[in-house]
């Protein structure tokens, strides 16, 4: 099922109660930090399908202050704000993932083909996770 369709069917569920047992499954305790946090995870995967741009992506919605950690006006719409998310929910689906994803993300650091753009856009990955 695509990721825009399960996060239809969550925000459409009646039941107030379901929706809280499978937030609480990634320990969020309220629905729309919830509903948050999987349109930031759907509108960066939108963007990586269709070709955008992510060092420039710009969330229609500023991702809310939740168990991802501190997000400040700074970060909240960008795509350093979503990785916090992703990492977040990840880590919370499997560790093993999270630390490839962590690995990843210090590889790309210490490229410096990269580390010059990500000095650019003022991105520190190590210090977001």
């Amino acid at each position: 099922m695509p990721l825009g369709s399960v996060q239809y069917l969550y925000i459409n569920l009646k039941d107030q109660g379901i929706k809280q047992k499978i937030a609480n499954e990634y320990s969020i305790k309220h629905i729309t930090i919830f509903e948050n946090y999987i349109e930031a995870v759907r509108n960066v995967r939108n963007a990586c399908a269709h070709g955008n741009i992510l060092y420039d992506l710009h969330l229609p919605k500023a991702i809310r202050k939740g168990p991802a950690g501190s997000m400040t006006p700074l970060i909240n719409t960008r795509l350093s704000g979503a990785i916090k998310v992703i990492a977040y929910l990840l880590k919370s689906i499997s560790t093993n993932r999270y630390a490839e994803m962590l690995k990843e993300i210090s590889n790309l650091e210490s490229n410096n083909q990269y580390k010059t753009v990500l000095k650019k856009l003022n991105i520190n990955f190590s210090k977001l996770l």
